[in-house]
Parts: structure tokens; sequence; C-alpha cells
């Protein structure tokens, strides 16, 4: 399989739990199925995740180019991202808007970037990838807007 079959896939399979934990909440709404989990916080928890796994590979890609200027300040926005995850995490008790709304903000934080260094990050990187990165953004603001709307 193909470097862009494999991020393909992964990118998109990774939408899945975004998505799953947003028709549990339609379940519930709707429905009034109780189920055994929380399934906003299923899905606050595992953005923070995925958005601080999104930082990290920042850093991976960094660590192997060339030290500017531009990689710190990449690394240092990385860096406050990730801990805006964390805080997320922090205020999702009694705070679920802010938390859904520090992640979202997030996500857009981290394309913004990556995009301002385009050359920097992926200079070695198969183009599409970043065209995939777009695409994995925009669906995952968009399923963050369809959890707010649940409120």
């Amino acid at each position: 399989m193909s470097a862009i079959r494999i991020t393909t896939a992964l990118g998109c399979a990774g939408l899945l739990p975004f998505a799953g934990a947003l028709f549990a909440v339609g379940l519930t709404l709707i429905l009034g199925v109780e189920l055994p989990f929380e399934p906003k916080q299923v899905f606050v928890f595992y953005s923070a995740v995925i958005l601080s796994f999104l930082c990290g590979s920042i850093w991976g890609s960094l660590l192997s180019s060339t030290f500017t200027k531009q990689a710190v300040a990449l690394l240092i926005v990385s860096n406050l991202v990730s801990l805006t995850a964390w805080i997320s995490l922090l205020s999702y008790e009694g705070h679920f808007t802010r938390s859904l709304a520090l992640l979202t903000l997030g996500y857009v934080a981290v394309l913004a970037a990556e995009y301002a260094v385009i050359e920097l990050l992926y200079k070695k990187v198969y183009r599409g990838y970043l065209k995939l990165r777009i695409w994995l953004t925009f669906c995952v603001v968009g399923l963050h807007l369809g959890m707010l709307f649940t409120i």
C-alpha cells in the first residue's frame, strides 16, 4: 500500500469516533436512549487526544528539518495548542461549550500554522498530504460545530 492510501485511510478512520460520538448524542436527544458512556465527554476527550497528536507530529517533522526562526515559532504554537487541548479537558465539566470552542480553535490554529510554514514542513512530503489535512480539518471542525448545535 502506498503512503497516500495509508494516510488517507487512517485520516478518515480518525473521523469515525467524532462522528460516532455525535451520532450517540443524537440517539440520546432524539430517541432518549441511555448509553453506558457520556458521548459528549467521549467527543471532547478524543478531540483533545487527536489535537495533541497533531501537535506532536509537528515536533517530529521539525526535529528532522533545519532549525530556523519559523521552526521555533511553530514549536511554540504547537505547545500552546497542546496546552489548550489539556485546558479543554480541565474545563469540560460544566463548560462543555468552552471546551469545544478551544478544541475547534486549536485545529484551525494548527492548520494555519502548518500552512504558514508549508515549505519547512512538507517539502519532502507528497503534496496531497496538505490537501488531506485541510479536508480532515474541515470535517473535524464541522463535527465540532455539529456537536455545539446539540447543546
